[in-house]
């Protein structure tokens, strides 16, 4: 039995029970493997900060003032420190079977980590809603099990840049000290990025062309969501006269998660079915008389040419 089976409507391959278990083996060992990491580079205590002045004292105290109170507290705060430095220095990162310890990490590299691997499950979590929604409808294209593999690397790779982004934002100058960044922050951005990436992506295009400001107002498309939606198909093509709403779908090449979609004009809701179309409502009124009705997409790279869905005479007996 193969990994695949070809459909009779159009013609696309659809993942097979066999590849839907692979599929799905791999996205929960991906999980464990994340998950294991994240416990390997979570902090087991957080760095201890003492006000400097009470450091300081320990310079000014005399040999007479040794066992004072003031001696006392700073000696304790430094072993607090110390100790503090000591429990919470090592790393343990996980390569597949092979366990890694980095001893001495900063805290900031540890924050750097736990960007990577929250953003990485933040993805998994997305991907695997996404898996359990097509696989249980049956209706997993083979072309996208790809992108279950590579979502948890893109996440894991944004969370990281996202991460540099805010840390530049907290410069030593201007904002805090990495060991005063909390790990919990951290982790609850890394995880918001990789379970929406897309939102993710356009608010550090935003940051950029703040930056970099642009006077061309050019795009570029990508091999996804870049390029122009286009309406290749409606279904069904045509509708007759009636007093009631009727359910509509049509199919789209290059879909954007920022679609909009206009009928004769009119913004109108839609929502995405397990087959890849979209559907939406036709109201009664727009098929309340003989004609044709234009729906457009519009998306981020740009808007589709319309297509027309035919209004026919009803079908009298």
């Amino acid at each position: 039995m193969g990994l695949f089976t070809q459909s009779q409507r159009p013609p696309r391959q659809y993942v097979t029970r066999s590849g839907m278990t692979i599929t799905a083996l791999l996205l929960v060992s991906m999980g464990v493997l994340v998950i294991a990491n994240i416990l390997g580079a979570w902090p087991m205590s957080v760095p201890a900060t003492i006000d400097v002045r009470v450091v300081d004292t320990l310079s000014t105290v005399t040999p007479s003032e040794i066992d004072s109170l003031q001696a006392r507290v700073a000696r304790a705060a430094l072993a607090t420190i110390r100790n503090s430095t000591e429990a919470g220095d090592t790393i343990q990162t996980y390569l597949l079977v092979r366990r890694i310890d980095t001893v001495g990490a900063s805290w900031d590299f540890r924050l750097l980590l736990i960007a990577l691997w929250f953003g990485a499950l933040g993805s998994l979590l997305h991907a695997g809603s996404s898996f359990a929604s097509f696989a249980g409808n049956r209706e997993l294209f083979a072309s996208w099990v790809p992108w279950y593999i590579v979502r948890p690397l893109l996440g894991a790779g944004l969370a990281a840049v996202f991460y540099v982004v805010m840390r530049a934002g907290f410069g030593t100058a201007g904002g805090a000290a990495p060991v005063a960044i909390s790990h919990y922050t951290v982790a609850a951005a890394a995880a918001l990025v990789g379970l929406f990436t897309h939102r993710a992506t356009l608010k550090l295009k935003d940051v950029f062309d703040a930056l970099f400001p642009s006077n061309e107002g050019e795009r570029q498309a990508d091999a996804l969501g870049g390029a122009t939606p286009r309406i290749t198909k409606v279904i069904p093509p045509t509708v007759p006269v009636g007093t009631d709403a009727v359910q509509i779908e049509i199919a789209v090449d290059h879909p954007a998660d920022d679609m909009t979609l206009t009928v004769n004009g009119d913004e109108t809701e839609f929502e995405r079915l397990p087959s890849g179309n979209l559907g939406f409502v036709l109201e009664a009124g727009l098929r309340a008389n003989e004609g044709t009705v234009d729906l457009t997409l519009k998306g981020g790279a740009g808007t589709s040419e319309p297509a027309r869905l035919v209004i026919t005479p009803a079908i009298t007996p």
